[in-house]
């Protein structure tokens, strides 16, 4: 087991506030917890423990992304789908004029619904998402481990599980999107969060 931590330290290293973590708490009945908190007792986390159990929150959220996106093809497929013509094969502008108004107001009725949002204002929301994530992770066990004098292998242990998140949340976020894996694949590059380099910046 790790060296234990309070709320307080362990919302340092998840690098959130501790409302936030209070929220996660509150909301996810399966948080892993040593010891709850009571009246003169303290809130007791085994970090590693609540760090593996956020990857795997991740990855059931990207899961959930692939399903709604899913829904979102499905959606789409009348959109192109065919449309009789004329006799020759061909449409007349009226027709043409009627199809392009067809699929403005069923794009338009998507996006009221929820199904459809613009890419770039995805990939921007991403980018500066995985940029904060960047600016947290980057050296934090070891910030962590001089503050709080953690032993090396836990430090060894917390920083193994963040770039595991990492690397699962940057993967999973290039398949969501449609995007291919650097030719380079070595550990170092694999979780360098840089939101130009790993999701394609403009």
């Amino acid at each position: 087991m790790s060296v234990l931590v309070n709320k307080s330290e362990l919302a340092e290293i998840l690098g959130i506030s501790l409302p936030t973590l209070n929220d996660w708490i509150k909301k996810d009945p399966s948080f892993p917890v040593e010891v709850r908190g009571s009246n003169g007792v303290e809130w007791q986390f085994d970090p590693s423990a609540v760090l593996e159990h956020r990857q795997q929150v991740q990855q059931a959220e990207i899961e959930a992304a692939r399903q709604r996106q899913a829904v979102i093809e499905q959606y789409r497929l009348p959109l192109a789908g065919p449309v009789d013509s004329g006799s020759d094969g061909k449409f007349t502008p009226q027709q043409e004029l009627a199809l392009v108004r067809k699929r403005q107001l069923e794009m338009d009725m998507a996006k009221e619904a929820g199904f459809l949002v613009e890419s770039t204002k995805v990939r921007m929301v991403l980018r500066t998402a995985i940029n904060q994530l960047n600016r947290s992770f980057q050296g934090l066990p070891s910030q962590v481990g001089r503050q709080f004098n953690l032993p090396e292998a836990t430090v060894r242990a917390m920083r193994d599980h963040l770039e595991d998140y990492q690397r699962n949340l940057v993967r999973g976020l290039r398949e969501l999107m449609d995007e291919p894996e650097p030719e380079n694949g070595d550990r170092g590059s694999a979780v360098r969060l840089s939101a130009e380099a790993d999701l394609g910046g403009a």
